[in-house]
């Protein structure tokens, strides 16, 4: 009901805007044409001499790094292609994570990003960014991400749903915030941590000796205030960015799970554009995600921060502790590869073969 209330309200003032004679959109205008049909066909658009019109959403904030990487791309495309109109509605605007996925999905809007935790409800080979301490560094993760035989692979998984990856960005490994020191795996046991709603991630902080609550992002502050959890994983921009630093003096390095952020686009729409714009929309995302500040030190200079303004006591895992990790974590290495496809497991395995 939420996703559709939204899409009426996005329709009915881009039909108001049109009627008032309105032209190029902004990050104020709304999505769609006057019939309500954002993703409209090619031939259409040729004919008529208008312009096609992509509605890109996400859940992040104007300042965050994986939505600038939405900036360039819009930039970058309307400066070489005028076939294009490209809107971004940031901050949830347009629903949730997973209801900006149904909606690239079923054609109401053209693209959006997310992380892979909700893109696994829609494709299961999602999965395997679950896979904990199966990425040892930064270089290796940016590696895999543009590995084109393993890109091809999960592309082909999500094309089965009706989506196409425009490219996979990083976010850098998710760190430890706690409000007790965690400087070795043997630290872990009985730590309240909070976790996501995504089984893979519950079952390898309970391997690793944790008790686990699931807590909305947004309650996340108030749930480390009051001492409901004591510890969550993010990357150091997201904590810093939401002030958690301020309920959690310690943070540790384990190098556990990366960040992942995945843009998509409704794979039907994609199909219909001539290959011309079909390429110049793909040598976007490329451009866009080469834009992206390096990840890796930009976690520095944000951990940093927290040590400087906030005394943050930092620690970094080890080589045995990653080790020790990586050996309790096994059982969901298995449930892993039982999610998902051969194919995609292979593909991935060999890609972190060819990074090493």
């Amino acid at each position: 009901m939420k996703k559709l209330l939204t899409l009426m309200m996005v329709i009915a003032f881009a039909f108001a805007f049109t009627a008032c004679g309105g032209g190029g959109g902004g990050s104020g205008d709304a999505a769609g044409d006057s019939d309500g049909d954002a993703a409209a066909s090619t031939e259409g658009t040729q004919s008529s001499g208008a312009k096609i019109k992509i509605v890109m959403a996400n859940g992040l904030g104007e300042t965050n790094p994986s939505h600038l990487v939405m900036v360039a791309f819009k930039e970058y495309l309307e400066a070489n292609s005028d076939d294009f109109e490209v809107e971004i509605y940031p901050l949830g605007q347009l629903g949730s994570e997973r209801e900006q996925i149904e909606s690239a999905q079923d054609g109401s809007i053209q693209m959006t990003a997310a992380s892979t935790s909700p893109y696994t409800g829609f494709v299961k080979d999602a999965s395997i960014f679950d896979m904990p301490f199966a990425i040892e560094n930064y270089d290796q993760l940016v590696a895999v991400l543009a590995d084109p035989d393993f890109v091809a692979a999960i592309d082909e998984s999500f094309s089965a749903v009706g989506l196409k990856i425009g490219v996979m960005g990083n976010s850098a490994f998710r760190a430890l915030e706690s409000r007790k020191p965690i400087r070795h795996i043997e630290d872990f046991k009985g730590l309240n941590m909070r976790v996501m709603e995504n089984e893979n991630h519950i079952n390898t902080f309970k391997a690793l000796g944790c008790v686990t609550t699931a807590v909305p992002w947004s309650e996340l502050y108030t749930a480390l205030q009051q001492g409901l959890v004591d510890a969550h994983d993010s990357s150091f921009t997201m904590t810093v960015t939401n002030n958690l630093q301020e309920q959690t003096p310690y943070a540790t390095s384990i190098y556990h799970l990366m960040g992942v952020i995945m843009y998509t686009m409704n794979l039907e729409w994609f199909n219909n554009l001539t290959p011309d714009q079909q390429n110049i929309i793909m040598e976007s995302w490329k451009y866009a995600e080469s834009t992206r500040p390096n990840a890796d030190q930009n976690e520095k200079n944000m951990l940093q921060i927290m040590i400087d303004e906030n005394g943050i006591e930092a620690f970094d895992f080890t080589a045995e502790d990653i080790e020790k990790g990586k050996e309790l974590c096994q059982p969901v290495w298995e449930a892993v590869k039982e999610q998902v496809t051969p194919r995609v497991y292979d593909a991935y395995q060999a890609a972190i073969e060819r990074a090493s």
